[in-house]
């Protein structure tokens, strides 16, 4: 005789009501701060897949202010920092990079003429 029927709807009841775990900040700044709390729990060797996870954060969140920035601009000369050249998915990094900088300025130059 199989009972599932009361025990996968308490289940399923159960996950709807867990909570998140982690909710991802809206702001370069938090995720700056989850990056490193993550760094930490982790082995603190920067794991590639957290270092591509923080950059690709990065590049979709707009710069509200110049420190914002300036951490983009660390990323992108982080990775054009070398004399080897870029690799094609550098350079396709590279190009989003300036993208996602391109736009901040635009944001924070309207931004600043707004305030005038």
């Amino acid at each position: 005789m199989k009972h599932s029927g009361p025990q996968k709807r308490a289940s399923a009841s159960a996950a709807s009501q867990a909570p998140n775990a982690l909710s991802l900040p809206d702001n370069i700044a938090g995720i700056e701060a989850v990056y490193r709390a993550l760094c930490r729990i982790g082995d603190c060797d920067s794991d590639g897949h957290l270092l591509e996870w923080r950059e690709a954060q990065l590049r979709a969140i707009r710069a509200s202010q110049v420190s914002d920035l300036i951490v983009k601009l660390q990323c992108l000369a982080e990775l054009t920092g070398g004399a080897d050249g870029l690799t094609a998915k550098g350079t396709s990094l590279a190009h989003e990079w300036v993208q996602s900088l391109l736009r901040d300025a635009v944001y924070l130059a309207g931004v600043s003429e707004g305030a005038e």
